[in-house]
C-alpha cells in the first residue's frame, strides 16, 4: 500500500532497508551508524532507538536509550 511505498522510498533516499529486522540504528553525539543486531555489545556506550516502542509515552520516554540499559545485550 502506500505507506509501505513511503517508508520504501525514505529507506531509498537514506541508503537504509526499515524492513530488515536484524540491523538497528545506533548514535554516539551526531554520529550515527545502522549495524546488524549482533554486533550491538560492541557498542554498549552508544545509545540505540529502540525498534520495539509501540505508544507515545514509550516513545517520549524511552526511544533513545543507552545500548547498555536496553534488552538486546
Amino acid at each position: 500500500d502506500s505507506s509501505v511505498q513511503f517508508i520504501k522510498m525514505i529507506g531509498d533516499k537514506f541508503a537504509i532497508d526499515f524492513f530488515d529486522r536484524m540491523h538497528v540504528l545506533i548514535k554516539n553525539g551526531e554520529e550515527i551508524k545502522n549495524i546488524h543486531f549482533s554486533s550491538l555489545s560492541d557498542y554498549i556506550d552508544w545509545n540505540l532507538f529502540d525498534p520495539l516502542i509501540n505508544n507515545l509515552t514509550d516513545y517520549q520516554s524511552k526511544w533513545c536509550i543507552k545500548v547498555s540499559e536496553s534488552n538486546f545485550v
